[in-house]
């Protein structure tokens, strides 16, 4: 099964590079009911990309490294160019709860564990901006970011890093 890695890649120190790196892997992948699942072990979840703009409701999905989570899915409505939604998640059941929480909203970076939002910082003008006020959206920020790294994701700005991870086809 062939994936394709999107992140942002640690040095040998242990320190996080500021750039993002995408190249081609292969992995094998367990099956079940015909689809290919996710493999948590060797950190391969899934990355969706469905459309928000276009009415072609197309979902671009594939396979993704270096997030690092061990159960739920994060997701974003920023990313540059498309403003699409954008999940990476292990199970398909926390992939559609965080679409269908993003949509609700009109837009937002979001968390969901167990199939239950964790915490969300919803961007209603455009799925882009906070209508709410400095203070508050900077405090849901980083609740979001802490909930995000008990999920065992330690990306510095995971949802930036997502946001590059768009040109899933």
């Amino acid at each position: 099964m062939k994936a394709k890695r999107h992140h942002s890649q640690g040095s040998d120190d242990g320190r996080e590079r500021r750039y993002l790196l995408s190249d081609e892997r292969f992995a094998e992948l367990p099956v079940k009911n015909g689809l290919v699942q996710p493999d948590v072990e060797k950190d391969v979840i899934k990355i969706v990309m469905i459309d928000r703009y276009t009415g072609t409701k197309r979902i671009g999905k594939a396979f993704v490294q270096g997030y690092n989570l061990r159960g739920g899915a994060i997701g974003s409505t920023y990313n540059p160019l498309a403003q699409n939604i954008v999940i990476v998640g292990t199970n398909d059941e926390d992939i559609r709860v965080a679409a269908n929480e993003l949509t609700k909203a009109g837009g937002g970076f979001i968390a969901i564990r167990n199939g239950e939002k964790a915490a969300m910082l919803e961007l209603p003008l455009f799925g882009l901006l906070s209508d709410r006020v400095f203070d508050d959206a900077a405090e849901r920020l980083r609740k979001l970011h802490a909930v995000v790294r008990e999920m065992g994701c330690m990306l510095s700005e995971p949802f930036y890093t997502l946001a590059f991870s768009w040109r899933v086809r």
